[in-house]
């Protein structure tokens, strides 16, 4: 990877992170694409019960938990992404 900056890392390195993670540990059986959509939703469910019944204001104390939640489903589309073996992961 070029660098640790949001500005130069691409899409492409965070897909190759993800994979070497994935194959590191053996989990290429538990990806599939069932599987990775199901985590997708639980942890998109996790990141939404940081906003349940709280006002914009009142957030500012879990940003650290919103964070790794959103983590979390970036990982998980990055995996979903290469499970599915898509050439391009984002086409805008």
């Amino acid at each position: 990877m070029k660098s640790n900056n949001d500005r130069n890392t691409t899409i492409y390195d965070l897909r190759q992170l993800a994979k070497e993670f994935v194959k590191e540990r053996n989990w290429e059986s538990y990806h599939t694409p069932r599987s990775l959509s199901e985590a997708i939703s639980i942890e998109a469910a996790e990141l939404l019960e940081n906003f349940l019944f709280k006002k914009t204001d009142d957030i500012n104390g879990n940003l650290d938990q919103i964070t790794d939640e959103m983590a979390d489903i970036f990982i998980y589309l990055l995996n979903l992404s290469n499970t599915l073996k898509l050439p391009n992961f984002v086409q805008c």
